[in-house]
């Protein structure tokens, strides 16, 4: 397999998106929407422009165009059926040769950026006895949000039925955070299990059970070659690699970041210590370093909520010290958390006393 970009293999993936978008607009008999879209988004021919036109953006217009000016009824859900592993180019293949389930959910939650751009966030965790799969759409999709999570929940179903095809899909349920549409009577025909509307959340719930389920395509050896090729790919794109990246993500979810240390790292991402500091060295990324971001990150948001003092900020990030805190914030970023929040966050008074300390 050749070495590709990140770019290139977004656009590929892009091209079999609008592929799928023109086959099903010809199975519903309006090929003329489809060259009207090309048109209207620039696209040039049929063929849809260059690489360099396409985008998760420019895809999602498209989607959001056809939800408020053609209604095609379960346009999303028909998307989505048409998706497999193969849509998604390496990282697809990667994804479904994992040897479970729960391994093939892990690598489509860490390659999500393949698969939706940054406007869509895939994850799952498990509550009781259910696994729960989420998508949360980026508030830029908000204009074609339907569509868009009826896609990519249908994507994900059908991604889980070829991975250990035959499971009793009427144990699950989906929800949605929106309004149950006209058409909702068709929603059985692609997922046969409880549907329900106007919830928090966009999620798919499955048995707990599934997660431990081979996935027939398992296969190491092709596995290993498509995630260094992935691991290749980002790499180039980002200059991080797959475990640094899953760092960032372990910190920015954690209760307390500070708390861990390079050892709970490793035991929480399964890889042995040394190869975390061996990554991180590759990367030329201090550990110390992306901790204090996080919380400092953190921090910042937290100042923006006037009700809570920075004693109290500096107890909820876990510092045993107020003045801690108000050294380790000033380090970062060059002012007080005081003068911050006045600058950024004022009051009725102005801003224009505002200096670094």
């Amino acid at each position: 397999m050749p070495r590709t970009t990140f770019d290139a293999e977004i656009a590929q993936i892009l091209r079999r998106y609008f592929r799928d978008l023109e086959a099903v607009l010809r199975e519903e008999g309006r090929s003329d929407l489809f060259q009207s879209l090309v048109s209207e988004l620039g696209l040039g021919d049929k063929r849809v422009g260059a690489d360099s036109q396409l985008s998760f953006p420019t895809y999602l217009r498209a989607l959001e165009i056809l939800e408020h000016e053609a209604s095609i009824p379960a346009l999303g859900l028909k998307l989505g059926a048409r998706k497999c592993h193969g849509t998604f180019g390496v990282s697809g293949l990667a994804i479904l040769t994992c040897a479970t389930l729960k391994q093939v959910l892990e690598a489509a939650q860490e390659e999500s950026d393949f698969a939706w751009g940054l406007l869509l966030k895939f994850k799952f965790d498990f509550r009781g006895d259910r696994l729960v799969l989420s998508y949360q759409a980026a508030a830029a999709a908000a204009g074609g949000l339907r569509t868009w999570i009826e896609q990519a929940m249908m994507t994900g179903l059908r991604l889980l039925m070829e991975s250990v095809p035959g499971l009793d899909l009427t144990v699950c349920q989906a929800r949605f955070s929106y309004r149950a549409p006209s058409y909702v009577d068709m929603y059985p025909v692609f997922m046969p299990f409880d549907c329900v509307f106007d919830q928090e959340e966009n999620e798919i719930w499955i048995p707990a059970t599934w997660a431990d389920l081979p996935s027939v395509f398992a296969n190491e050896s092709v596995n290993d070659f498509c995630e260094a090729q992935v691991e290749s790919i980002q790499l180039k794109a980002t200059g991080s690699g797959r475990i640094v990246r899953q760092i960032q993500l372990l910190l920015e979810e954690a209760e307390a970041p500070h708390a861990h240390t390079l050892g709970t790292v490793a035991q929480a991402l399964r890889v042995p210590e040394r190869r975390v500091r061996f990554e991180l060295h590759k990367a030329g990324k201090q550990f110390k370093t992306m901790q204090i971001m996080v919380v400092m990150e953190r921090a910042r948001r937290l100042l923006a909520n006037k009700d809570l003092s920075v004693k109290e900020i500096a107890f909820l990030l876990g510092f045993s010290h107020t003045a801690s805190f108000c050294r380790a914030f000033s380090r970062v970023q060059g002012q007080t958390a005081e003068h911050f929040r006045k600058c950024q966050f004022p009051h009725e008074q102005q801003s224009s006393n505002c200096i670094k300390h």
